[in-house]
């Protein structure tokens, strides 16, 4: 009978499907999308730097879901799902274990870079709006690199919550403020807009602006923060 944390590992594993299937489905629609407005490759240097940024992303969730599988199978299949799939999952100096940390904060860190980077663009006026995030973003890097580095060291018998729980608190903590700093400083920037354009917005929509600029927007975001 497989044990509880194998069980727990399994349903982790089945949820990791569907959201990636999601994660999929937008990462088509805004790959589509933004070759109808850049091209691939882009032309402008920073729509290369965004293409560059998802594909990464990409590829690391995509590693990560393939590793998450690649665990549960070897744990049920090889071990049987019992005491010896647990003791296998419980031991923190496996590469898998090493190797679904790297790809996490890695595809965590590249989200948070491509939205740092759009709130670069939006605000070309006033950089003073970056010091913050570009100071969470920094302390995101070093607990990042930290957690990599103490779960590479980790010896046979430790705790995962012992070993990782100051590094992926400040890695977390950085990454929300990040998140919640950058939409909330984006949507202020929507608001004035719309307050300066007042009526003569859905004009400006209808006229100078395409359907799918906007849908690729909001895919995009939905995308990057997935």
């Amino acid at each position: 009978m497989p044990s509880t944390i194998v069980v727990a590992n399994l349903v982790e594993a089945l949820l990791e499907f569907f959201f990636y299937g999601v994660y999929a489905v937008l990462f088509i629609t805004v790959l589509y999308l933004f070759r109808r407005r850049h091209g691939i490759p882009p032309k402008n240097t920073s729509a290369v730097w965004v293409l560059l940024g998802l594909l990464v992303q990409f590829l690391a969730i995509t590693g990560h879901w393939i590793n998450t599988f690649y665990q549960i199978i070897f744990a049920i299949g090889y071990h049987g799902g019992g005491p010896a799939a647990t003791a296998w999952y419980l031991d923190l100096t496996r590469p898998s274990f090493v190797a679904n940390i790297a790809l996490l904060v890695t595809s965590h860190t590249v989200t948070d870079s491509i939205v740092l980077h759009r709130l670069y663009i939006i605000f070309p006026e006033r950089r003073n709006v970056m010091i913050f995030p570009l100071a969470c973003f920094v302390v995101q890097v070093v607990s990042a690199i930290g957690l990599v580095a103490r779960s590479g060291t980790s010896k046979r018998g430790e705790d995962y919550l012992d070993l990782s729980n100051g590094w992926l608190t400040a890695k977390l903590i950085a990454s929300i403020l990040i998140s919640t700093y950058s939409s909330a400083m984006i949507a202020y920037k929507v608001w004035r807009v719309r307050k300066a354009l007042q009526g003569k917005l859905s004009q400006q929509i209808s006229h100078g602006m395409r359907l799918t600029s906007l849908l690729a927007i909001l895919v995009e975001s939905a995308a990057l923060q997935t």
